[in-house]
This record gives C-alpha cells, sequence and structure tokens, in this order.
C-alpha cells in the first residue's frame, strides 16, 4: 500500500514539473513576442514624430512673408520708397505662396482625411487673412504717396487688424497641430505601457513558476524523506501491534478467565464458543461440557422467546445491545437467575461474527425483592388497618361525644339553676376538651403516615383571621382579656392556599395565648409582602402579656408530647400536640414557626407562610370610603393596643381621628373641639373602661348640651352586652362586638354617618334602638321580625342511632324546623317519593343501605324525572379522616357537617341551602375553635 501510494505522489510530482515546464516555456516566447512589438511600435513613433516636425517646421516658415509684409511699410513710411516698398511686398506674396504650399503639402502627406480638412480650413482662413492684408497695403502706399493721411492711417489699421486676424489663425493653426502630434503620442505611449505591463507579467509569471517549481520540488523531496521515514515506523509500528496485540490476547484471556462475572461467546446460532470460569460456577457445567452445549438448551422455556426476540433486533441493528433478567437451569436442574448484558461483534464488511456476553448471578438479589416485595405488601396492609382503626375510632368516638356536646347545648338552651348551669357547661367543656384532643391525635396520625395534603382554593385572608378572632371572643371575655386584631388595609385579602389549615394554626396560637395570659391583652397581627411571581409572604404574629416561657423550654416547645411545664404541680393542661401539629402544617405551606419570649412579661409566636395571590387579590378593606373623608371622630379605650390598632384604621380610611384612653380625657378633648367650632362629631368608645365605662360617659355626652349631638359607637366584649333598655337610655347610635372586624367597623361608621346626615322626617324606627346580639347568660335581646318564615322548613332527617336522632331533633325543634326521621337510606329514599322536603340531613353509616348508596339513587331519581326539583343532601357524619368530604360530594351530597354537630353549625348550614333561620330559643354562644364567627351588630 505504501509502495504504492509512493509511485503515485511520484507521477503526480513529475506531470506537476511537466506543467511548470511548459508555463514557462510559454511565458518566454510570449515575452520575445512582446519585445518584437515594442520594437515596431518604437520605430512607428520616431516616423510619426519626425513628420510631425516638418510639418510644425512648415506652419513656422508661414510667419517669414508675414513680418516682410510688415518690414517693407515701415521701409516706405521711413524713406518715402513706394516702388521698393511695393517690390517688397510682391516678394513677400510670392514667398508665403511658396510657403502655404509647402505647408499643404505636408499636411496632405500620411494624414487622416478629418485631421487634414481641419488644418486645411485654419490655412484658408489665414490665406484669407493674408490676402486682406496685401489688399490693405497696396491701398496704403497710393494714400501715402498723395499725402491722404487719414486715409493712409485708416489703411494702416486695416492692415494691422488682417496681420493680427493672421497671427492668430496661424496660433490656432500651430496649436491643433500640436494637440494633434501629442494625441498620436499618447496612442503612442499606451500601446508601448500596455505591451510593457504584459512583458511585467509574463516576467512576473516566469519568477512565480520558478519559486513555485522550487517549492513543490523541496516539498516533493520533504515527502519522499517523510516517506521514508513512515516506512520505517510502519515497520516498528507492525512489531509493536504484533507484540501488543499478543499482550491484549492474554489479557482478554486472563480478564475472562479471572472476571468475577460470567463471560461468554456465543455463536449467531447460540453455541458456545468460549466461557470462563465464573460462567461454569454460575450455572454447574464445565467449560467442556457447555462448549458442547447451546444457551437454548440451558434457558427456561417462559423467557427463552424474549432473549431470542433481543436476538433477532440485535442482528437487525435496531439496537447496539441489550440487558436483559432471565433464568438458567443448573447442571442440579435448579433454577438461576442471572441478568445478561449482550452485544454483538461485526467483521469489516459489518458481517455478524458472535455475541459477547455478560452474565451476573442475582438469584440472592430477586430473593430479597421478593421476601421485601411481601414486606411492603404487610406494611401497607399494618398502614390500611391503622387508618381504618383510627376512622373507626374516630367514629366511634364522636357519635357519643355528638349525644354527650349536643345534649349539653340542649340543656343549657333550658331554664336551670346556676348550679345546673354551671354543672352543664363543665361537661361542655370537659367534651370539647375531649374533641380536641381527638383531633390532634387524627392530624398528627397523618403528619406521621405522610398523608397530610393541603387545599388550593380561593380565600380571604383577612375573613380567616377575623373568624379565629370570633371564635376565641367568648374565652378573652371570660378572662377579662382583649383580643385585638391588625390587618393593614394595605394587606392583599384574596389568596389561593388552604384556610382550614391556615386558621387551625391560628386558632392554636391564639388558644395557647389566651390560656397563658390572665390580664392585658392577646394581638393578632397579619402583615402581606409579595415576593414577585404572583407570590406573597404571610407574615402572622400572636404576641400576649401572659406568663412567659423561660428560655431553656423554648427549644423543645414545637416537639410532640412536650410542654413547657411538665411537672406533676402544673397549673396548665394540653397534650402538647398542637405546636407540634402547627410546626408540621406551616412548613407543609412553605414557611416557618418561631418563638420568642421574656418570663413574666410575654411571648410573640410568630410563622410565616408563602401563597399565591387570587384573582380578587386587588380588593381591599375600605378601598372607597370617600364619604368619611375629614369627618372628625374620638376614639376611646383604656388598652393602648386595641386603641392604636382601631385609630390606625380609621386614619387609612381619611378620617380625623384623635385617641385617648379615658372618659375624663374624652370630655376634655370633645369640649376643647366644641369650643373651637370644629366638635367630634362621632365617638367610638369602649364599653369595659376602669373610672367609667362606656355607658356612664355616653350618659354624660348626652347630658351636656354642647356634646349632646355626638353619636356614640359602643365597643363591647362578648359575654359583657347590655340590655335595649340601657342602651336606648344611653343614646347609643350603634354597638360592635370585639375583636373589631374592619368591614364591620367601616359600615357601622358610615351608616352612623349617613344617618346622623339624614332629616328627622325621613329616619326609620330602626335607627332609634340598635339590634343587639344575645349574648351568653344574658337577656333575650331583640330581633328582626321581618325576617321570620311565614311556613317551616321541612327537614328529612337520616339517622340510625337513637342518641343522635335526639340531639337532631331538638336541633332542628330549635331552628323551627318541621321534620321526619328515619332510620335508613331506603326508607329516605321511599319518604321522598312520598312527599316533600326542603332538604336532607343524611348519616353516611347505617344499615341496609349507606348514605352514600341513597344519595346517589335520590339523584338517578330526580335524573329520571321531569318534575322532580334539586332537593340538598347535607352529609352528617362521624366520619373526618381525609377524603371523606370528598367522598361525601363525589356521591351526589351538597354540604357536610361533622359530628359533633353543633346548634350553630347546623343552621348556618341549613341557611345557607333553605334560607335564614332564627333560634326560637337562644342558643349558647360557642367558644371552640370550629364554631363559626358571631356577626356584628350596628344600628
Amino acid at each position: 500500500m505504501k509502495t504504492r501510494n509512493f509511485s503515485e505522489q511520484r507521477s503526480k510530482w513529475l506531470r506537476s514539473y511537466a506543467l511548470f515546464a511548459g508555463l514557462a516555456v510559454a511565458a518566454i516566447v510570449s515575452n520575445v513576442y512582446l519585445n518584437n512589438q515594442m520594437s515596431k511600435i518604437f520605430d512607428a513613433s520616431v516616423v510619426v514624430n519626425q513628420t510631425w516636425v516638418k510639418r510644425i517646421r512648415s506652419m513656422v516658415e508661414l510667419n517669414t512673408p508675414v513680418s516682410a509684409i510688415n518690414v517693407a511699410v515701415n521701409h516706405t513710411v521711413t524713406t518715402r520708397d513706394y516702388d521698393g516698398g511695393r517690390a517688397q511686398m510682391l516678394a513677400a506674396q510670392a514667398q508665403f505662396r511658396d510657403a502655404l504650399a509647402n505647408c499643404r503639402a505636408e499636411l496632405e502627406q500620411n494624414l487622416e482625411s478629418t485631421r487634414a480638412l481641419l488644418l486645411s480650413e485654419k490655412l484658408g482662413a489665414m490665406e484669407r487673412a493674408f490676402n486682406a492684408m496685401i489688399a490693405s497695403s497696396e491701398l496704403f502706399f497710393p494714400a501715402l504717396e498723395k499725402r491722404e493721411f487719414e486715409a493712409a492711417l485708416q489703411r494702416n489699421s486695416e492692415r494691422a487688424a488682417h496681420f493680427a486676424e493672421y497671427n492668430q489663425g496661424l496660433l490656432q493653426l500651430r496649436n491643433a497641430a500640436r494637440a494633434m502630434q501629442n494625441e498620436d503620442f499618447q496612442k503612442q505611449t499606451s500601446e508601448e505601457e500596455a505591451v510593457q505591463q504584459k512583458e511585467h507579467a509574463i516576467e512576473l509569471l516566469i519568477v512565480v513558476v520558478i519559486v513555485v517549481a522550487l517549492l513543490h520540488g523541496r516539498k516533493m523531496a520533504m515527502h519522499f524523506e517523510s516517506e521514508a521515514r513512515e516506512r520505517e515506523q510502519d515497520i516498528d509500528s507492525l512489531k509493536k501491534s504484533e507484540e501488543a496485540l499478543r499482550d491484549s490476547e492474554v489479557r482478554f484471556r486472563n480478564a475472562c478467565d479471572y472476571a468475577a462475572v460470567g463471560m461468554a461467546l456465543v455463536g449467531i446460532d447460540g453455541r458456545f464458543l468460549r466461557v470462563n470460569p465464573a460462567l461454569c460456577i454460575i450455572i454447574g457445567y464445565s467449560a467442556d461440557e457447555l462448549l458442547m452445549l447451546d444457551f437454548q438448551t440451558i434457558t427456561h422455556p417462559e423467557d427463552l422467546n424474549r432473549n431470542l426476540s433481543n436476538m433477532r433486533r440485535l442482528l437487525d441493528g435496531d439496537i447496539a445491545s441489550y440487558e436483559m433478567e432471565k433464568r438458567y437451569f443448573h447442571k442440579s436442574k435448579r433454577v438461576v437467575w442471572v441478568q445478561l448484558n449482550v452485544s454483538l461483534v461485526r467483521d469489516a464488511s459489518l458481517k455478524p461474527c458472535y455475541f459477547i456476553t455478560q452474565i451476573q448471578n442475582i438469584t440472592q438479589r430477586r430473593q430479597n425483592e421478593s421476601e421485601l416485595q411481601l414486606a411492603k405488601a404487610a406494611a401497607e396492609a399494618a398502614n390500611r388497618t391503622k387508618s381504618e382503626f383510627l376512622a373507626n375510632m374516630s367514629h366511634e368516638l364522636r357519635t357519643p361525644l355528638n349525644g354527650i356536646i349536643g345534649m349539653t347545648e340542649l340543656l343549657i338552651t333550658t331554664p336551670l339553676t346556676s348550679r345546673q348551669n354551671e354543672y352543664a357547661r363543665t361537661v361542655r367543656d370537659s367534651s370539647e376538651s375531649l374533641l380536641v384532643i381527638l383531633n390532634d391525635i387524627l392530624d398528627l396520625s397523618k403528619i406521621e403516615a405522610g398523608k397530610l395534603s393541603l387545599e388550593n382554593v380561593n380565600f380571604d385572608l383577612c375573613e380567616v383571621v377575623e373568624e379565629v378572632g370570633a371564635m376565641l371572643s367568648a374565652r378573652a371575655a371570660e378572662k377579662n382579656i382583649e383580643l385585638v386584631l391588625r390587618y393593614s388595609l394595605a394587606n392583599l385579602r384574596f389568596f389561593v392556599g388552604d384556610p382550614v389549615r391556615m386558621r387551625q394554626v391560628l386558632v392554636n396560637l391564639v388558644g395557647n395565648a389566651l390560656k397563658f395570659t390572665t390580664q392585658g391583652h392577646v394581638f393578632i397581627d397579619t402583615t402581606c409582602l409579595p415576593v414577585g411571581n404572583g407570590r406573597v409572604r404571610i407574615d402572622m404574629r400572636v404576641e400576649d402579656t401572659g406568663i412567659g416561657i423561660a428560655p431553656e423550654c423554648l427549644h423543645k416547645l414545637f416537639k410532640k408530647f412536650t410542654q413547657a411545664d411538665a411537672s406533676t404541680t402544673r397549673r396548665f393542661g394540653g397534650t402538647g400536640l398542637g405546636l407540634a401539629i402547627c410546626k408540621n402544617l406551616v412548613e407543609a405551606m412553605g414557611g416557618e414557626i418561631k418563638v420568642e419570649s421574656e418570663v413574666g412579661k410575654s411571648s410573640c409566636f410568630s410563622f410565616h407562610a408563602h401563597l399565591l395571590t387570587a384573582q380578587e387579590s386587588h380588593k381591599r378593606v375600605g378601598a372607597d370610603c370617600s364619604i368619611l373623608r375629614n369627618v372628625r371622630i374620638l376614639a376611646v379605650d383604656d388598652n393602648a393596643t386595641h386603641l392604636r390598632v382601631l385609630r390606625e384604621q380609621l386614619v387609612n380610611w381619611g378620617v380625623r381621628c384623635t385617641a385617648v384612653t379615658s372618659a375624663d380625657e374624652a370630655l376634655t378633648a370633645m369640649r376643647s373641639a366644641a369650643t373651637a367650632g370644629d366638635p367630634y362629631l362621632l365617638a367610638a368608645v369602649d364599653h369595659l373602661m376602669p373610672d367609667r365605662d362606656g355607658e356612664a360617659l355616653s350618659l354624660e355626652l348626652k347630658a351636656d348640651p354642647q356634646l349632646k349631638s355626638c353619636s356614640v359607637l359602643l365597643m363591647m366584649s362578648m359575654g359583657k352586652g347590655l340590655s335595649s333598655e340601657r342602651l336606648r337610655a344611653a343614646q347609643i347610635a350603634a354597638t360592635l362586638q370585639k375583636p373589631l372586624r374592619p368591614a364591620a367597623l367601616l359600615g357601622a361608621v358610615e351608616k352612623m354617618w349617613l344617618e346622623r346626615n339624614q332629616p328627622v322626617e325621613h329616619k326609620s324606627s330602626s335607627t332609634l334602638l340598635p339590634s343587639v346580639q344575645i349574648e351568653s347568660g344574658g337577656a333575650p335581646h331583640e330581633t328582626n321580625a321581618g325576617a321570620a318564615r311565614t311556613k317551616p322548613v321541612h327537614v328529612l332527617l337520616v339517622e340510625d342511632n337513637a342518641v343522635n336522632q335526639l340531639v337532631a331533633k331538638n336541633m332542628l325543634k330549635l331552628l323551627g324546623c318541621a321534620f321526619v326521621i328515619v332510620d335508613n337510606g331506603q326508607k329516605a329514599v321511599d319518604e321522598l317519593c312520598a312527599q316533600h322536603f326542603d332538604a336532607v340531613l343524611m348519616d353516611c353509616q347505617m344499615p341496609v343501605m349507606d348514605g352514600f348508596e341513597a344519595a346517589q339513587e335520590i339523584r338517578r331519581t330526580e335524573a329520571g324525572s321531569a318534575t322532580s326539583a334539586h332537593i340538598p343532601i347535607i352529609a352528617m357524619t362521624a366520619n373526618v379522616m381525609k377524603g371523606d368530604r370528598d367522598r361525601c360530594i363525589a356521591s351526589g351530597m351538597d354540604g357536610y357537617v361533622a359530628k359533633p354537630v353543633r346548634l350553630e353549625e347546623l343552621r348556618s348550614v341549613l341557611s345557607k341551602f333553605v334560607g335564614p333561620l332564627a333560634c326560637v330559643v337562644a342558643p349558647v354562644r360557642d367558644t371552640r375553635p370550629s364554631c363559626p364567627p358571631a356577626a356584628n351588630s350596628v344600628a
């Protein structure tokens, strides 16, 4: 191969040199030809130049006769020799004609006709000028001889003019001749330059050919030397390759023989061509025995087709290699699991040669995987058993709790002595504590099982915070603790997240703050910080003035079943699960919870979460409150924190607000403002203050002629209400329940301001007395009789438990509902076919037909009837595990109430589907976390 390449290169070099030689010869011949051309051009140039010299010389000779005429004239004027002058003029005329003939002869010789014509015209003009000059001279002599000087001068002037004309014509003739001579010269010069350029180009080509030939020759020499060196190196490399090949074969043989995994070379027909000892150990055959077999013989029949299919794909080029798990029959007839890695070796023409196979024994791994699958199945079964146990326990515990809590609530609504009322409340509170523990245990089990999930729904964060305040306001009022909410008007309100879990965290933190606080306040502060991409960081802070927490206890607060005081003499109860659950919930929302505390002074629990903003996120409380701009309001409260938040809300709405902390300060400020001609028109007054309460302050204001025009808004704590008579006597314009909601506060102030500016004759009677809510232990208050229904709501109660039937029946009586009770789903379906109901309260677990199947049957009946209207079905069940609510909705139900059922919850859910319901007997206000918030009342 190398010899052939060398011959080809040599032929190529020779052809190149022949080409260079031919180019050099052609360049030399061309150069000789161009030199000859250059000589001819030069000779022709000399001839042309000599011809033009003769022509210009003949033109110069034309000047001599004219000069002779001037000499003759001057001589005659000087000597008065008129005959001599005439003789000289005749001689000049003869000389001019000879010179003119000579010049024309020169011009007509070897001159182009166009050029000859142009020069002849100029000669003709000169000849005419000369004849005119002769004529003027001939007339000059007689006039001078006759002493006619004026005529002589005139003729002399004419002669001079013709002489100038002649000279001008001669000058033009010579210029034209020189221009033609220059044109011929330039033409010859251009031809010479063109030839010279060609000569230079050919000379350069000769130089280039010589240089290229030299370089080419040097390159050829270097190439020949390199070829010689390469041939020597090829010989050395060939020897080394042969040695490396022998070493490689030895290494491959050793690698194959000593490999930890089985290796084999398998022919296209499946026969073993080479095997290593590891493979022999795996399947129990010796190497000689395997070389007599093919792999099909020892492969399990169930794996053979899959193996052959992969081999066909490998042979067809569809895949480069394949990996699979299969079974071999050991020589002892037992099954061995192996993992194959197979690739194909092809020759230079891509023809398949043999397969290279790696075989690894995975029998033990397959046994471990099988055992692991069994263990996983057992663990899943145990987990399902645990979940079912928790669900059953939750259901079984909630069922009696429903009876206890429900009947206790009903009992409290009946006439009782103070001791009986106290006993009933104790039973209720103990049941509620047990329910909280049950809920905490269920949440903890979900967290430990990794099944805690969060909803993503649109919700109003401000409403969640306000609901928490309303839920716990009664507990705060019982301990005379001020519960203060701050939700800045600059905050966004609507987000996407889990409001239930957010409420659960807040309730736990606020509940703990109330538990460990004996005086002062609990402050709930909310801040929203946009972080970009539609996400907002929610920072919530719960601050109290309680007993504080020791520094050494802070690190264990968020651990399960751990409390700051775990001694047997501790004052406060609890399981220690609440904060641990809060920590997990906050972390699930992408946030963090922490605590800061000082023993004996205060504690501050704070957490943050990241939420997406909802479409309604631009809405804010008080976004349009221009009606209150520059209205002057006095805020009176002895609690500095509540007063600060109240003033901040009013000022953000454009109100001119002044804050004072006592009744005396309020009276002083109002009298000063009235005297200055800028009185306070509205006053927001706390009910309970140390020196004089809000009622006393209102009475004093109405008794003062200077201050009686001020309208008073009374802020009351839950359970500390006033009767209608006392409110009327104190001329209270409106009441609000603490903690204050921004929307309720705005509505109350706006309504008071509008009614204040309304003419007296147009005021309704409802403005003379505020509608006040009924508080626990208080006297019955007035209700809106216009809201009473003319026909009671007809409810079908589907419940199999007698105690639950009794609780639900009495609650429905309190709500003024008519009802029918059945104890299974089939009877419910039959009863609905027989008569009309406004709503159905459906238990889920019942004999004969459960609530889910009954709901589906009811919906099928409605779908098949053109006259049947959609009847609301509300699940009333003790099933509160994950997915129970979704299952109820999926089966066709419309609402969901978890047992134990509270009267207020039942009223709220029924009102959603059948319209407003009013209690015939005032219910006890619920202080538990799951209770919906009470509404604020505004006159």
